[in-house]
Parts: C-alpha cells; sequence; structure tokens
C-alpha cells in the first residue's frame, strides 16, 4: 500500500514538471472566450504555473519525508537561490507596502509570491530529476511546445494571425515581443546542448539544425533589440570559449575559429550597409541600425536609470521592495522624461531592478545565481567544453538582454530550469532507490500536507483569479448595459484581492467616460460617481503617499467640475512629485476651468521651465499666457518653436474666449490643414466665424464639411438655412 501510494505521487511530481513547460503556451480564453482573464497572456500563465507548483510540491514534501534520497543535494548554487530569495522576502517586509510586495498584479503577476513558488519549482527539480534521459526528456518536451509557439508567430509574420499588442513584431502566445524573443533565445541554446551533447544519427542533427535555425528566425522577427543582440553576443562567446579550451576536439576547434571570422564579417557588413533599403526595409535591421545614443528609448533607458541610481542611495541595504519601482519614478521623477509614458514600474535594467527591489544585498545574491551557475559549469565533470561554453553563452546573453528590459513568467521559468540542470550536471546521476529518513514520519502529516495544498491553490489563486474575470467583465460591454458593467465592478472589488487597485482605477476610467456621456441616466452616472470617488479615496487612504491616485481622482472630481476637491488631491500630488510635469498641467487646467487665471499662469510656467523641450508644455503655457491676456509673449514663446503654419485647437480656443476671433480663425484653419477629415475642428470653425459676424464665410466652411463628409450634408444644409435666415444657432 505504502508503495502504490509513492508511485501515485511519484506520477503526480513527473506529470507536474512535464506540464509546466507548456504553461508559456497557455492564453486564458484562447479557446474559450468565456474564460479569459484581464492580462490574458500573463496571469492565464501564472495561475497554471502556481497551481501546477503547489500540487508537485507537495507531492515531493511527502517523499521527501519519507526518503531522505528526494532531497536535494547540496550545494552553494542550492543555498544561493535560497538566500536570494529570503532576502528579497525581508526587503518587501520591510518596504512599508508588503502586500504590494507580495502579490504584485495582473500585469506582472511577479512578487514575492512568484518568487516563492520559482523557488519550490527549483527544489522540485533539484530534488527529482537525477538522470541525462530525463533532462534531455524535459529539453525536447519545451522544444516541442517551443516549435508549437514558433508555428504561432510564424503565421505572424505572414499576416494570418493578428499580433494584438505588439504590431508588426511577432509575439505569439505572449503579447509581448521581447516576451517570445528571451523564451527562444533560451531554447535555440538548449537545443544546442542537446545538438552538440549527442552524437547520434545525421537526422537527429538535421532535425535539430533545422529547428533551432526556426526558432532563431523567430528570435530575429520579434525585432527585439536586446535578445537579438543577446544571441550574438552569446554565440560569439560560445565559440570563443571553444575555440580557447576545447583542446581534444579539433574539428569544434576549427568550426568555432570560422564561426567567430564569420560573426565578425556579418557584423561589419551590417554597419557598412545599415543606411541602405536592404537593412532598412527589414524591421530588425532597421531596428537594430537605429540604436545611438541619441535614440529616444536610450535616453529615456539612461534617465531611468539615474533616478533608480538615486533611490538606491536613499535605501541601499535592502531597498524598496518588489514591485515598488513605480513609488521611486513618482519620488525621483526627472522631467527629461516627458516623452515617455507617464507611469514606469521597472527601470528596464536587471541591476537598478534588484538593487531597488532588494537593495545591495538583494542584487549580490542575485548575481551570485550567475557566478555559481558558472563556476559549477566550467567544474563539472559531466559536461563538455562545447556544453560548458553554450551554457556560459546561454547566461551571458539573458543577463544582456535583461540589462535592457524585465523578465516574465516564461524568462523565469527557463531560468530555474537552466540553474537546476547545472545543479544536476555538477551532481551527475544518481539513481532514486528507498532510502529510510532520519526524521520521524508518520502518516498523520500526509493531510495536512494534503490541507495546506488546498489552501495554498485557494488562497494564492481562487480569489485573484475571480477577480481578474469579473474585471475583465466590468470593462467589457454587457448586454445588459452599463448598469451590468457596475455589478461587476462591485463583484470584483468584493473580493478584496491585490487586484482592487486596477479595479479602482478601470472603475475611474469608466466613470470619466460615462459622466461625459449624455445618453446615459443620470442615476447611474451617479452611481459610479460615488462608488468611483468612495473607492479612489480608500486608495489614497491606503497608500497616502502615491502620486497616481491623487492625480487619478483629482482628475476625475475635475470632470465633475468639482474644482476645489479637485486643486486640492492635485496639489498634494504636485507637493509629491514636484518634478512630474503631468501633475502640473492637470492642476492648471483645474485652476483655468474655476476661473483662477493666474495661479494657472504659475503653474505652467514652471512645468515648461522643468523642460524646455516639452512642446505640450509649452503650449499649455501660452495658452494660460492668452487667457491671462499675455498675448505677446504667448505669441513670442510660440513663434519660437513653431513656424506660422503652427495650429492647435487648445490655443483656437483661448483666443476664442478672450474675444480675438481673427486669431482663433487663423488657428483653427491651421489645425484644420493638419487634420482636414475632422468634422469637429470644422465645426468649431464655423463657430468662430459666427462669432465674428462672418456669415458668408461660415456657410462656405459648412458646404466644405459637407463634401469632406457627405453624411454630415444634411445637418450642414439645415445649418446653413438657419444662418441665411438670420437665426441663432
Amino acid at each position: 500500500m505504502r508503495m502504490s501510494f509513492e508511485k501515485i505521487l511519484k506520477y503526480i511530481v513527473f506529470t507536474g514538471i512535464f506540464l509546466i513547460p507548456f504553461v508559456p503556451l497557455y492564453v486564458a480564453g484562447i479557446i474559450n472566450p468565456s474564460l479569459s482573464l484581464f492580462f490574458p497572456f500573463i496571469t492565464g500563465k501564472a495561475f497554471l504555473f502556481r497551481i501546477i507548483t503547489e500540487i508537485i510540491f507537495s507531492a515531493w514534501v511527502i517523499l521527501a519525508l519519507k526518503n531522505s534520497n528526494y532531497r536535494p543535494e547540496k550545494s552553494w548554487l542550492l543555498y544561493a537561490i535560497t538566500a536570494f530569495v529570503g532576502v528579497i522576502a525581508l526587503a518587501d517586509i520591510i518596504s512599508g507596502h508588503f502586500l504590494k510586495s507580495f502579490w504584485s498584479n495582473f500585469e506582472r503577476m511577479e512578487g514575492l509570491v512568484t518568487l516563492l513558488h520559482l523557488l519550490a519549482y527549483f527544489y522540485v527539480l533539484v530534488s527529482f530529476i537525477k538522470t541525462e534521459k530525463i533532462w534531455d526528456r524535459l529539453i525536447q518536451t519545451s522544444t516541442g511546445v517551443s516549435l508549437i509557439i514558433g508555428s504561432w508567430g510564424f503565421f505572424q509574420f505572414f499576416g494570418k494571425f493578428v499580433s494584438i499588442q505588439s504590431g508588426t513584431r511577432l509575439d505569439a502566445s505572449f503579447g509581448n515581443a521581447s516576451y517570445l524573443a528571451i523564451y527562444m533565445l533560451f531554447h535555440v541554446f538548449l537545443l544546442s546542448y542537446l545538438l552538440f551533447k549527442h552524437q547520434g544519427e545525421k537526422w537527429v542533427k538535421w532535425l535539430y539544425g533545422v529547428i533551432i535555425a526556426f526558432q532563431t528566425f523567430i528570435l530575429i522577427f520579434t525585432a527585439t533589440r536586446g535578445a537579438i543582440l543577446g544571441l550574438v553576443g552569446g554565440v560569439f562567446l560560445t565559440f570563443l570559449l571553444i575555440a580557447l579550451f576545447d583542446r581534444e576536439n579539433r574539428s569544434a576547434r576549427r568550426f568555432s575559429i570560422g564561426a567567430i571570422v564569420s560573426i565578425f564579417i556579418l557584423v561589419g557588413l551590417f554597419f557598412a550597409f545599415k543606411n541602405t533599403s536592404v537593412v532598412q526595409n527589414v524591421e530588425p535591421l532597421q531596428r537594430l541600425s537605429s540604436i545611438n545614443l541619441e535614440d529616444r528609448t536610450t535616453i529615456s533607458r539612461f534617465v531611468l536609470w539615474g533616478m533608480a541610481l538615486d533611490a538606491f542611495k536613499e535605501k541601499p541595504i535592502l531597498g524598496w521592495g518588489q514591485e515598488n519601482f513605480i513609488f521611486v519614478f513618482e519620488k525621483y521623477y526627472d522631467p527629461k522624461m516627458y516623452a515617455q509614458e507617464p507611469w514606469f514600474d521597472r527601470a528596464h535594467n536587471v541591476i537598478f531592478d534588484w538593487l531597488i527591489a532588494g537593495g545591495i544585498f538583494g542584487l549580490l545574491f542575485y548575481l551570485s545565481l550567475f557566478f555559481f551557475a558558472l563556476r559549477y559549469t566550467w567544474k563539472s565533470q559531466n559536461l563538455s567544453v562545447v556544453s560548458k561554453s553554450l551554457f556560459t553563452g546561454l547566461l551571458a546573453a539573458y543577463f544582456f538582454h535583461n540589462l535592457f528590459v524585465f523578465d516574465n513568467i516564461a524568462s523565469y521559468l527557463l531560468f530555474i530550469f537552466v540553474l537546476a540542470l547545472i545543479h544536476f550536471q555538477l551532481r551527475g546521476e544518481k539513481e532514486l532507490q528507498p532510502k529510510p529518513s532520519s526524521f520521524v514520519y508518520t502518516t498523520a502529516f500526509v493531510p495536512i500536507i494534503i490541507v495546506l495544498m488546498v489552501f495554498s491553490v485557494y488562497f494564492f489563486n481562487a480569489k485573484l483569479y475571480l477577480t481578474s474575470r469579473s474585471l475583465l467583465y466590468a470593462i467589457a460591454p454587457q448586454p445588459g448595459g452599463l448598469a451590468k458593467n457596475l455589478e461587476f465592478f462591485k463583484r470584483a472589488l468584493a473580493y478584496d484581492t491585490s487586484g482592487t487597485q486596477e479595479v479602482r482605477e478601470h472603475l475611474l476610467t469608466s466613470t470619466s467616460n460615462i459622466v461625459v456621456n449624455s445618453g446615459v441616466p443620470q442615476e447611474l452616472k451617479e452611481e459610479f460617481i460615488i462608488l468611483s470617488k468612495e473607492e479612489q479615496q480608500k486608495q489614497i487612504d491606503s497608500n497616502p503617499t502615491s502620486v497616481r491616485h491623487q492625480i487619478f481622482l483629482g482628475s476625475l472630481l475635475s470632470t465633475l467640475q468639482l474644482y476645489d476637491e479637485a486643486i486640492v488631491y492635485l496639489e498634494e500630488g504636485l507637493r509629491l512629485s514636484p518634478q512630474k510635469q503631468t501633475t502640473h498641467l492637470a492642476l492648471v487646467s483645474v485652476y483655468l476651468n474655476s476661473g483662477q487665471t493666474q495661479k494657472a499662469v504659475n503653474i505652467a510656467k514652471t512645468a515648461y521651465e522643468l523642460d524646455e523641450r516639452f512642446n505640450t508644455a509649452r503650449i499649455i503655457y501660452a495658452t494660460t499666457l492668452i487667457y491671462n491676456k499675455q498675448e505677446d509673449l504667448a505669441e513670442s514663446l510660440l513663434n519660437e518653436k513653431f513656424d506660422e503654419n503652427f495650429g492647435d485647437k487648445r490655443i483656437a480656443i483661448a483666443y476664442f474666449r478672450i474675444g480675438d476671433f481673427t486669431k482663433s480663425i487663423n488657428q483653427w484653419g491651421n489645425v484644420i490643414k493638419q487634420h482636414p477629415d475632422n468634422i469637429q475642428f470644422r465645426a468649431a470653425l464655423v463657430g468662430t466665424l459666427l462669432g465674428a459676424g462672418l456669415r458668408e464665410e461660415s456657410i462656405i466652411e459648412l458646404q466644405k464639411a459637407a463634401e469632406v463628409d457627405p453624411s454630415f450634408k444634411e445637418q450642414a444644409d439645415s445649418l446653413i438655412q438657419k444662418i441665411r435666415a438670420g437665426e441663432d444657432l
């Protein structure tokens, strides 16, 4: 009976271990849309990995208690990864935002909860997989999955499948081109390891070679520069190490020297022809050729890393905790980031990300994983020089890629897989024979562990899964109308999980859109408004130092024309992040709408002076000057940057409201030149012409509008008739 139970547990663990390579393929709702989730490319994978890991880890614990052979072999790599997770856990606990650090959010699905599951996965792998044959089968299984995912990307390349989030770049089951790129990079090296390890039949070599070429093709057409450069650098390093250290395999050395020369030639040709149509018409090559220190993305990365360095100096020992880079971004915001997205939750550099998450100790323990992995790789008596070189090239390529982006669930899984494989290669094969445990084992532990497993599956997944489902329904069109959407929002909030912040933010966005929708009943609008205000206030109360929440609520209150209340939150946001221009500009809008023109001018001037290259700040500053009857200064500000064809609707509206119709008409004319098909802009010009008493000119513009959009003709004819009759519109 005992053996039968042990076999069941072994079957569960083996099944789970071979299921995990399929996790990157899973997209929530891809087969059954009713099972979709919020951020389906991320959340589905994370939930699946967590559940499988919780099950196999529990089964492994029971086996390890019974038989010491199922326990991991001791190694510095084992100690390092355990210590790394321990240090990050401590950093998260003292961060002041432990729940956020522990749970992460739907967009990332990382945090301490994921690190703990990755550690559990590592323990199971190094304790359970003790033969070369099973490791090879695992790599082959993962390769098979990569072929399915790669085929998905291949169909995207030919336009048969849509790349939802990455445009023309391939992203397959990841919804993100860089995630697919690093996934393929791992498999190029892992399959190369099998190719050079097994000198079997030629058809096997050819098969592996074709698959490696296919994976490389998919990687390249993700157009992810960090991964492509990482691949080139990793391959170069691999061949260099073989050429230097493989004294026995002369053919491998000769091939490596030839490959190194070929890489130099190809790189040289690329630089020689980088400005030709041959390169510029191929997106991956075009993106590589665009890399320079003046590139907007490159500049933003350096600025972002500077902000991270300043934040590290404030908390150098254990950092800020995971998932808290957003607070660094707010507090140390650099105005040079004006052209980038308004919120960054990652430093886009693995060194700075772990410096922020865990301080110097967190980074050192993270780097120790690479140190011990490389040490054990070259120390192993079971690996050839070619295999050692391939593992070194892989780790180097992966690390280089992460200098510009960040990990995701798939890259984490493959990194842990490689670390476990290297750990195995140090110790070699070992048969799993029955061996009594020194631990006093009783069957009473079994139900306890099973109960804990069931609890973990529920605690780590169930409520969060339901929150994600409800949020997705809340933001999607519902047959029952907006009342049904509100019901789903309330349901998502009722679960009270780590996803509540995202629920509140989407509720606020929905409310802002509903408020200006004349087709929504006032009673329903009030319900959305009350719930949104209450929930956003709760979010602020839970974290009063977050600029993001202050701005969001302030903007909603501004939309509701509750200007005095909006000013309170926006001014607090400005106090918390005095360098962030978007906060200044949100406050400018409120001051203008509430009639406090001079205050609007002062705030707009500050925003503009933070970085005078920010054209939006320049235009808004000029707009406030016009409202404040400082037209000469406003025109000087605009003429300094723009030519006579410049047109902006904000400037046009400002001139209209102070009664300077001539300049308003000129602005609307230039705006329409830029957007000739926009009927709303043409209608605004008509209104301005009527305000100036130019009725015939307004009729001409209405006729032009009807020509541009025939569906507007009936309305235009009606307006023209009223204008000719002398009626007010």
